[in-house]
């Protein structure tokens, strides 16, 4: 759940829960600007939150100072039980292996004159996880579990693929390190709408198969809290079975069948009056009888 306050963040084992989070920027030397005003929100294991607000609402900074990008100027941001603001830098550094970003522009977070495959295998060799060979072989599998071909990736550089392709290895990077948590910053706003379908179909099937945890400022996603001046909103209760009975009142063919017939009866008896008087018109102004009258 999300919004400002704290009495609707839930009990139990969440896996994020970000308490009053405030992030300020200078402005000059003595103004500042509010990015993120107070807000609060939690995330259970498995769940997919979605932010959505205007541009410039604080979306990206809010996921950034998750990560511990942007410092919070403050509030609290738990992982697991540990807040992460308060971590000295080499434990922030081992947490954050467990939480991996997406970032909204795919070509600008790709090193341009490194081949993709030592892109993605790049977190594993900072961390020395297994052997080569089995960092080798961990890789050609993350690229595959996202539909890129390994042995492509590993002789082509960002450039020689397409925008939904470089959003994949962007996400295949991210699970490189078997995170916990992905928050994804507008992953598919910069992508066509048939590619955002393909990417958002991805991040679900990921979600459900690994059990990750996502959130992800968006336009839209799944369920959302609202960012305005950075201000969190709480979302409304959604049920999809109110949808489906709303849906079906309103499509009730008994309710409708009489403005099924009024509406076009009304349409074509405007339409052959008005085609009436405008013929009577042109027939007294065209008729040479009627000229002198």
């Amino acid at each position: 759940m999300a919004g400002t306050g704290k009495a609707h963040l839930r009990e139990g084992d969440a896996v994020l829960r970000v308490e009053d989070l405030v992030v300020d920027f200078p402005i000059g030397r003595k103004g500042t600007v509010s990015a993120v005003a107070g807000i609060s929100f939690d995330v259970m294991r498995g769940e997919t939150l979605g932010i959505v607000g205007e541009s410039g609402c604080g979306k990206s900074t809010t996921g950034r100072a998750i990560m511990q990008i942007e410092t919070p100027t403050s509030g609290s941001v738990v992982f697991e039980g540990r807040d992460l603001t308060a971590l000295p830098f080499e434990e922030l550094r081992s947490a954050r292996t467990k939480i991996q970003m997406i970032f909204q522009d795919p070509i600008s977070s790709l090193n341009p004159r490194r081949k993709v495959r030592d892109s993605v295998k790049e977190p594993l060799d900072i961390w020395a996880r297994g052997t080569e060979a089995e960092r080798g072989a961990l890789v050609d599998a993350v690229l595959e579990t996202v539909g890129i071909d390994p042995d492509r990736a590993a002789e082509s550089r960002p450039h020689q693929f397409s925008g939904g392709q470089r959003q994949r290895i962007g996400i295949a990077r991210a699970l490189a390190l078997n995170p916990k948590l992905i928050i994804g910053d507008e992953p598919v706003s910069a992508l066509d709408v048939s590619v955002q379908a393909q990417v958002i179909n991805l991040l679900g099937d990921l979600s459900r198969d690994l059990g990750l945890t996502l959130t992800i400022p968006a336009v839209m996603l799944f369920e959302a809290f609202v960012s305005f001046l950075g201000m969190g909103v709480e979302p409304p209760k959604v049920s999809w079975g109110l949808l489906a009975v709303d849906t079906t009142e309103a499509i009730n063919p008994i309710k409708t069948f009489w403005w099924l017939i009024a509406w076009p009866a009304a349409a074509m008896g405007t339409t052959l009056l008005a085609l009436n008087i405008l013929g009577d018109g042109l027939r007294d102004a065209l008729d040479p009888k009627l000229r002198g009258k």
